[in-house]
């Protein structure tokens, strides 16, 4: 193979050149051990790309392709497959195709180089006929061109408009993750929220982390071009269905956070559910549409006003009985108890329902600590609608029967106070990932003129349609739902994710007035997932800087510590000044721990480190 390449960052995957300037390897006067094959007709090849590192193609025909296959295999760091074929018209990029398996072509590329183990060194073949055949009907072609030379709309207009959660990306503050994905991120949700691609390019090409890297016009046009070619524009959850609408509305009058809203009213959604109607999938049980969420944010961000002002501006219509819970058998007793005589549980509620509070996550810690892992266990158990409960001492209480209630619980929770929901006791039960995560931090507010034009007027009460459930029996999945739930292979902590985003969808249903899921439903439902994992993640962030912070104090007059005290400013420092000299300067204190100039454990370092530096004559940052 003689195929034209562009020159990627050392040991990663990001282009240093645009995949239309590709040329052959000995034409590059760049120095790194990573290339980007470019697939299309000059380098004679198109690539399919198996992601096997996260278990073997669900489908039939490409997993006999990878088995079977004699043409030019390579082995990926990860552990995916790269299939070598020769270049026929009419293929391009598509992501997703079934079966964990991406396709290269016009516009697109794959890594080699350090790292990359060529299987099996032969000249790529011609593909199966089947293959090509398929992949033209699949793909998406992006067309060459060059970046935009001028624009219709102004730079700060645009930063402007900017959603308020996006802004992070584009100044590169507060948003975890290394350049290059903050980069895919931006642009992914520009697409996704149906910029334009020239106005996207303009606000990708100025945003911090582009600048700060130096990267081309035309490398930054490719990504763009490459993104808004997989991707589809998503909805605007909230202008897309009047009560989200008001929601939002509401919690800017309110000066509270519209997705904990939404988080608090979709708890009381779930009780407009029968608790004996399910999800059926193509499993033989109907799935539980229990629900737990955990409002997560500083003190005094508005977590308990939140959920109040769902439950007073949005009222579904059906009893929802709530519980503070201050011990783990309050729980089951909360449902009903057994009638001795009868031999039969007696339900306290007609609905066979009951929504648990914690006011805050310190109390469900103090809890678990008194009672062990039982009660985290009864939670995890609850959401599923498994048996809870028991005898206890003096033989008395019973047992909650399974499938045979609606539950709901709330917790509040704060940064670097959430170790319990997510230490690995927690993630290895399930809680963890059956929690839906909303952030309670308000990120938009009315301005001062705009709350007093409003304030006094009288606040609207919104109708929540009712819902008739008659001859309802379950509520019947959408192929969406059960190709995901097929194909899933999440790691332990999002094992539950596509449990937990159809029962998110099932509440969107109801709360639009209606018992069968559509596929808005199931596409807003992925938004809202969308929050979560970021939410969590935020969370299992600070809680392990909390961790890190305690284990350094708890240690610090061991010797070992105590030497690494000592020694450790000039390490890092050492560090720092050698990461400098290979990779350049930087342009904040808090860029050194996002690049990998130091890790967490340098972190209590830091300071003293560039102190030493600064004596030495040492420049670390950008001026």
């Amino acid at each position: 193979m003689n195929p034209y390449v562009i020159p990627l960052v050392p040991d990663g995957k990001i282009p240093q050149a645009s995949v239309y300037t590709a040329k052959p390897q000995t034409e590059w006067a760049v120095d790194t051990n990573r290339w980007g094959v470019a697939c299309g007709p000059n380098s004679d090849v198109f690539v399919v790309d198996f992601d096997t590192y996260k278990g073997f193609p669900t489908d039939h025909d490409l997993a006999q392709l990878l088995a079977n296959s004699t043409t030019r295999k390579v082995q990926t760091p990860n552990g995916g497959t790269h299939l070598y074929f020769r270049w026929v018209d009419g293929i391009s990029n598509a992501g997703g195709e079934p079966g964990r398996v991406d396709i290269r072509g016009i516009g697109g590329y794959v890594a080699t180089g350090d790292g990359y183990t060529v299987l099996n060194d032969v000249e790529p073949e011609e593909a199966p006929a089947w293959l090509v055949e398929r992949l033209r009907a699949a793909t998406t072609t992006i067309r060459e061109s060059e970046p935009p030379a001028q624009f219709t709309a102004e730079l700060g207009e645009l930063v402007a408009a900017l959603p308020v959660e996006m802004r992070g990306l584009y100044t590169e503050e507060g948003v975890q993750g290394s350049r290059s994905d903050r980069v895919w991120r931006l642009i992914k949700d520009l697409c996704e929220l149906g910029w334009d691609i020239e106005d996207s390019f303009l606000i990708v090409r100025n945003s911090q982390d582009v600048l700060a890297k130096g990267w081309e016009d035309a490398s930054v046009w490719s990504q763009v071009q490459k993104a808004y070619a997989e991707c589809k524009p998503r909805k605007d959850l909230w202008n897309s269905r009047p009560i989200l609408a008001a929601i939002r509305e509401e919690a800017r009058l309110s000066k509270v956070a519209p997705k904990a809203m939404l988080g608090a009213l979709l708890t009381s959604a779930a009780h407009m559910i029968p608790w004996n109607v399910g999800l059926r999938t193509y499993r033989e049980k109907p799935m539980s549409l229990n629900l737990g969420i955990v409002l997560y944010g500083r003190s005094g961000s508005g977590k308990d006003a939140a959920a109040s002002e769902a439950r007073t501006l949005f009222p579904v219509g059906v009893p929802v009985p709530r519980e503070s819970v201050r011990s783990g058998e309050a729980i089951p007793d909360a449902f009903g108890s057994l009638n001795e005589s009868a031999g039969a549980f007696e339900w306290h509620q007609p609905g066979h329902n009951m929504h648990f509070e914690f006011a805050e996550v310190t109390s469900l810690e103090k809890l678990m600590d008194r009672q062990g892992a039982t009660l985290g266990i009864m939670l995890t158990l609850m959401l599923s609608a498994d048996r809870i409960g028991g005898k206890k001492a003096g033989n008395k209480g019973a047992s909650v029967p399974a499938d045979a209630y609606r539950a709901t619980f709330s917790v509040n929770a704060q940064p670097g106070q959430s170790g319990v929901l997510v230490s690995k006791e927690s993630v290895n039960s399930g809680l963890t990932g059956r929690l839906l995560w909303v952030p309670a931090e308000v990120q938009e507010t009315l301005s001062f003129e705009e709350f007093m034009a409003l304030h006094g007027k009288p606040r609207r009460r919104f109708k929540v349609p009712e819902v008739d459930w008659s001859g309802v029996e379950s509520i019947k999945a959408l192929e969406a739902i059960n190709r995901a739930f097929y194909t899933d292979d999440s790691e332990a902590i999002d094992g539950q994710g596509i449990r937990l985003r159809s029962v998110v969808a099932c509440c969107l249903m109801v709360l639009d007035g209606r018992t069968a899921l559509n596929e808005e439903d199931w596409e807003l439902s992925g938004q809202v997932m969308g929050w979560s994992r970021e939410t969590r993640t935020a969370a299992i962030d600070a809680q392990s800087n909390v961790a890190f912070e305690t284990k350094v104090s708890t240690l610090a007059m061991d010797k070992r510590v105590e030497k690494e005290v000592n020694d450790g400013p000039a390490r890092v420092a050492n560090k720092i000044e050698r990461k400098v000299a290979e990779r350049g300067k930087v342009t904040s204190v808090s860029a050194l721990k996002k690049l990998n100039y130091i890790n967490q454990a340098d972190k209590s370092f830091r300071d003293a480190a560039l102190e030493i530096l600064a004596a030495r004559g040492v420049e670390v940052f950008e001026s």
